[in-house]
């Protein structure tokens, strides 16, 4: 009779548990540390290369997409008669111009590339900011199925993900440590002000 009680406890404790913000955030007591001291540890430093590998596949996705799309309008479809025509009758024209999209799709990746081997490399400055916590608008879901709410601390707006957002209390203020410039700045951890 007492363990069945005491598992009734267990299973009420279990479902009132709300995960702490360094449960979703995923960081550590020593990561919170270097983070206040401006810097990142080989943890975190990991987990800005791995998202930023994974950036790096969706950009080259959708932009190869892009590329393979126009490719195949201009080529085989009704669509792109006009097109055909011009590349037909200005053959010059058209392989400049098909010669700078391409130009043009190869910096794109390369920009990009560099910018996700320099992101878990080198020296990472860590920002922080600090102010009342507010949702805004609605949660969006990302290509890769992901679900994504807007947010704003202080005068920072950024993303991050709907179980984030629901570990936070709106009109708390907090401090939040981070990399990145803009909405897409990667919170590296986050505690009460």
């Amino acid at each position: 009779m007492n363990q069945s009680n005491s598992l009734g406890a267990n299973l009420q404790n279990l479902q009132q548990y709300k995960p702490t913000l360094a449960d979703v955030f995923q960081f550590t007591a020593e990561d919170i540390a270097a983070n206040r001291a401006g810097t990142v540890t080989d943890k975190q430093r990991g987990q800005l290369k791995a998202v930023g590998k994974k950036y790096m596949r969706i950009m080259v996705l959708v932009v190869g997409a892009i590329f393979v799309y126009l490719a195949v309008t201009t080529l085989f479809l009704p669509r792109g008669e006009s097109m055909r025509q011009m590349i037909a009758t200005n053959p010059g024209l058209a392989a400049f111009v098909l010669g700078a999209v391409v130009i043009g799709y190869l910096i794109v990746l390369a920009v990009t590339f560099l910018g996700t081997r320099r992101s878990g490399t080198g020296n990472i400055k860590v920002g922080n900011i600090s102010g009342p916590f507010k949702l805004i608008g609605r949660s969006v879901t990302a290509i890769d199925g992901s679900e994504y709410q807007r947010i704003k601390i202080g005068k920072r707006d950024t993303y991050i993900t709907a179980e984030q957002a629901s570990a936070m209390v709106p009109g708390t203020t907090y401090r939040v440590y981070m990399v990145g410039r803009g909405q897409t700045a990667k919170i590296l951890s986050i505690e009460n002000a």
